[in-house]
């Protein structure tokens, strides 16, 4: 495969970021700032820069990290959740409709901390994955019936992992980053309805750091991971064969995340099997960097060109 990193931003305004993510609907990232009770998710230009406004907080029950976690469905419904270290009781999944939206919340599962998240589908087939309690937690799959009503679904087996998340399409395949400087991504497999880690996904490269905002080319079978931890302060974009872990090509940034580099890579929901766009926003040290890359699927050498008169 290929790729083209088209820029890099890097924006020292915020004091910990702990999520981000990138709306296709809008054109716009998101930064979960969990210092700031002011501007909780600062709302960012495609281009990394602030945009002078946030999403809408107002009246959410939330524990002392804020809204720690973010992810945006196809059609723009923002989620969220945070943490209850302050407030208990259960986890609360937070919905933004679409940006300029008040929020609503609802209780939905006993997951104390969600460190991360992503979401599958829309409407009534809209499933969000949320993960990263007690530092190497299971994943709860929360699912619908009526496109805004989510209860517990689903959970995958414990000790999955700790930060960055990416799902397959069907949502058979959760690939998460560990907890720890130096561990590799892991990948757990819904097989007849069991949860099992991945025996074939066994990364080949030591040097892929965690956490790793990461997400997931199904067409391809490619795991996108962003390097958060590089001790020489190059932090590579990577590209890993779902299967078996295999780097396929990788992008040195020359910049280095704070040694929590929670965020997210979001690939076009239209890529389709000839490639696409991929935005990432990862945390830096007192601050973030985001950026956008494309990449695309060469036609083999060998293949036939009897296909263009078909």
């Amino acid at each position: 495969m290929t790729w083209s990193l088209d820029f890099t931003y890097e924006n020292n305004t915020f004091t910990n970021i702990a999520s981000g993510a990138y709306n296709y609907t809008t054109d716009k990232f998101y930064a979960c700032d969990y210092d700031d009770a002011a501007e909780m998710v600062a709302i960012l230009n495609a281009d990394g820069t602030e945009s002078g406004s946030a999403l809408d907080t107002t009246g959410l029950t939330l524990g002392s990290l804020n809204v720690f976690s973010i992810c945006v469905a196809e059609d723009g419904v923002i989620y969220g959740a945070s943490n209850e270290e302050t407030t208990g009781g259960p986890q609360q999944l937070l919905t933004w409709a679409n940006e300029a939206a008040t929020p609503s919340e609802q209780d939905v599962t006993d997951m104390q901390f969600v460190r991360v998240m992503d979401v599958k589908g829309t409407g009534t087939d809209t499933k969000i994955f949320v993960g990263g309690q007690d530092d190497a937690g299971d994943v709860d799959i929360l699912a619908t019936t009526d496109g805004s009503t989510f209860t517990l679904d689903d959970t995958t087996i414990a000790g999955i992992g700790k930060h960055g998340m990416a799902v397959s399409a069907d949502g058979l395949a959760v690939f998460m980053g560990q907890g720890y400087l130096g561990n590799v991504p892991i990948r757990a497999d819904n097989n007849g309805g069991t949860w099992e880690l991945s025996a074939t996904f066994l990364p080949v490269d030591g040097d892929v750091y965690a956490p790793c905002p990461m997400d997931y080319w199904a067409d391809r079978d490619i795991l996108f991971c962003l390097e958060t931890r590089q001790p020489d302060d190059n932090d590579r974009l990577l590209a890993l064969n779902g299967s078996t872990g295999a780097v396929l090509n990788n992008i040195a940034l020359g910049i280095n995340a704070s040694t929590y580099g929670y965020g997210t890579i979001d690939i076009d929901p239209a890529t389709d099997a000839d490639g696409g766009q991929a935005f990432f926003i990862a945390r830096a040290t007192d601050g973030y960097y985001c950026g956008s890359f494309q990449f695309a699927w060469e036609i083999p050498t060998s293949a036939s060109n009897w296909g263009l008169y078909e």
